[in-house]
């Protein structure tokens, strides 16, 4: 027994389970298959059907007004059929689309159709009869009252157009095309289908009075200006003449109505033409408005900035460098203040929205795509953009970072080199479309940036500057913590780098180990982040007494080359009299550690590379140095030694100048 009722209760959950799983199924198929009002296929399927109802407008009143009957082999009647199918799948269409309700999106079928069946479900359903076959069929019983019924189906299609003003509108409102075509192309359908309507109509005014031979009245406009013998399209142009000029004009009197129901129809068009008339100006207005609004506020604002140049008596060339930034700029955002716009929105439209302008650069940048949709919403909303022309330095090599840059568009290049002291640039990496740098800017305070960064050619850039990053910590405390690990993974990356190359000595062209040793000394971390890598102090400060030791020596073992009463000449030309503590002071401030390591990097880069490339201005700058430092320390020395014989001469050994006790005459070798 229990056995059994162990079994019973399997299946029953197994039939449960298979239930649920059914369901899920058929709510997962459910959700495929409706779709949303605002998707790129429903806006196609939209604009289809908008050509669609405008080829009937302007084929059915023709066909009724004119009595064009073709044939069903026409190639218009098959195009017809056509057309019937497709509004038959666009009442299945209709069915299976949400819509909005108080900005709520509604996906239930119930409500959908019961909307749908409260609107135009029976217009639509009237307007897919095949009126074609269905006349072709009776045609042959000769049962005119029923021709006569069938055609009446044909106007429903027409009344397709009142729905079609409506998704007009809101292919208006959803466009991702510029809004001014759009208007233009709304205002021009509407302007001429009602100029057909009334042209079709005109001719009804005639048609309606014949006898019963078919004959018109003798007091009818198409008797009086004896067109009733030519053929229907000519007389469909006359129509459309009369049209335009009443509805737009007051009417040249050419063609004039004859019999009572023209003058009734001819008031009716007159009152029309006034209000379209005004429709028109009011249109044409606002279209113009709209095109310089923008342009106008962008004029505005570049006066100002032009008016402020003249006032300060800016350069040329700096001139058009800030005029092209603030023309990029504001190309850029339209001169539309977007951050209020967006500030306006709910939570979850702004990020939609944040991510769906800068989603190009999201899908480029790999600093990005590591972080959640939440952060990155509010990072790219800081972005701003930037235009570096070609041969511009977007970072200084030794200037404090409080910026991190992207790259969308052009090419970088980053160097070292071309100071003060080099002449020589040394190439370390292109930045392309895609790649961030300086974002280490961002994570560490005062970090001087370690090599420059120039434009090869025009690039736009995003600039995210420091205190747009720190306001994240506010809102986002671990998605800042997490954006700061991945800036220090970097930052080690980049320092490593800089260690490595100053390593190397085979590239004649390199700068100085030492000076790529300083370059990754400027990445060192400063304030609270110290324990992101261990800094370079220690290796610094030995670096620096061994670089004043090799210089004491290669001073001393020189000076015997240097006459020491060319060196007492240069003391008293330079010293003025009755200042005998200047020589040591000299001495002392240019032989100091810090000092010390200056001229030596100066020696080590020119001194010991005397190659043609240096030009003669830095040579002789490295000239004066070392004749400066080897006339410091010959000063030094002299101080120390008997100054009373003038024979006397420095003697130089390898490690240091020995004194000779015994003689008042130093000893020489």
């Amino acid at each position: 027994h229990s056995f059994t009722r162990d079994v019973i209760l399997t299946q029953k959950v197994v039939e449960e389970w298979q239930q649920k799983f059914h369901k899920s199924k058929l709510a997962y198929l459910h959700e495929k298959t409706i779709l949303h009002p605002q998707e790129e296929f429903k806006f196609k399927w939209d604009v289809a059907m908008l050509i669609i109802v405008f080829y009937i407008v302007i084929e059915i009143p023709l066909k009724l007004c004119f009595e064009i009957e073709p044939a069903l082999p026409d190639p218009l009647a098959v195009l017809n059929l056509f057309i019937d199918i497709i509004f038959i799948f666009d009442i299945i269409l209709t069915f299976r689309t949400a819509f909005f309700k108080d900005g709520i999106l509604i996906k239930d079928l119930k409500l959908i159709g019961l909307r749908y069946f409260k609107s135009w479900f029976v217009v639509d359903l009237l307007a897919t009869v095949p009126v074609e076959i269905l006349q072709a069929i009776f045609s042959s019983y000769s049962l005119p009252s029923t021709l006569a019924v069938l055609k009446l189906f044909r106007f429903f299609k027409i009344f397709r157009m009142v729905r079609a003003l409506r998704t007009m509108r809101s292919l208006e409102r959803l466009s991702s095309f510029a809004l001014a075509p759009v208007r233009l192309a709304k205002f021009g359908m509407l302007v001429f289908s009602i100029a057909h309507v009334s042209a079709c109509c005109w001719m009804l005014t005639a048609v309606l009075t014949r006898d019963g031979e078919g004959r018109y009245q003798e007091n009818s406009w198409v008797v009086q200006n004896g067109v009733d013998e030519i053929s229907p399209y000519d007389l469909y142009l006359v129509c459309l003449y009369w049209a335009f000029t009443t509805l737009t004009t007051v009417g040249y009197g050419d063609i004039s109505p004859g019999t009572r129901i023209e003058y009734i129809f001819t008031i009716v068009i007159m009152i029309t033409g006034c209000t379209l008339f005004g429709y028109i100006v009011g249109n044409v207005a606002s279209l113009v408005t709209f095109e310089d609004q923008s342009n106008q506020v962008v004029k505005e604002k570049m006066k100002s900035v032009t008016a402020y140049i003249k006032y300060r008596d800016v350069p040329l060339e700096l001139e058009e460098k800030i005029l092209s930034h603030y023309e990029y700029s504001w190309k850029q955002t339209q001169a539309y203040n977007e951050e209020q716009i967006i500030s306006e929105l709910s939570p979850c439209i702004r990020t939609e929205l944040a991510l769906h302008i800068h989603k190009e650069t999201i899908a480029q940048v790999n600093f990005l795509k590591e972080l959640g949709e939440d952060i990155v919403s509010v990072l790219v909303m800081k972005l701003r953009p930037l235009l570096a022309p070609r041969g511009q330095n977007v970072v200084v090599e030794g200037f404090v970072g409080r910026e991190m840059y992207i790259c969308t568009k052009g090419e970088l290049q980053s160097y070292v080199g071309k100071n003060s002291l080099n002449c020589f640039e040394f190439h370390i990496s292109k930045i392309g479309p895609g790649q961030e740098f300086a974002e280490y800017a961002l994570i560490l305070k005062l970090v001087k940036h370690p090599v420059s960064i120039r434009a090869t050619c025009p690039c736009d850039l995003f600039v995210l500057h420091k205190p747009d990053f720190d306001d994240l910590q506010y809102h986002f405390p671990l998605a800042h913590r997490k954006v700061i690990e991945l800036g220090r993974e970097r930052f080690k990356g980049q320092l490593q780098f800089l260690r490595n190359l100053s390593s190397q000595k085979d590239n004649p062209d390199m700068p100085s180990a030492r000076r790529l040793r300083r370059l990754a000394s400027n990445l060192s971390p400063r304030g609270s982040t110290k324990k992101i890598v261990p800094t370079l102090s220690t290796m610094e400060s030995k670096d620096d007494n061994k670089l004043a030791n090799k210089l004491r020596l290669a001073a001393k073992m020189s000076m015997a080359s240097v006459g020491f009463k060319d060196t007492l000449k240069y003391k008293e030309a330079k010293e003025p009299a009755g200042n005998e503590d200047s020589h040591s002071e000299r001495a002392n401030m240019i032989t100091n550690p810090a000092q010390l390591k200056r001229v030596y990097s100066v020696l080590e880069i020119f001194g010991w590379h005397n190659g043609d490339w240096i030009s003669p201005y830095v040579r002789n700058r490295m000239l004066m140095w070392k004749t400066r430092a080897q006339m410091s320390l010959a000063l030094r020395q002299m101080e120390n030694e008997q100054e009373g014989d003038p024979d006397w001469r420095p003697a130089a050994t390898k490690a240091n100048i020995r004194e000779d006790s015994a003689s008042t005459r130093p000893s020489r070798r």
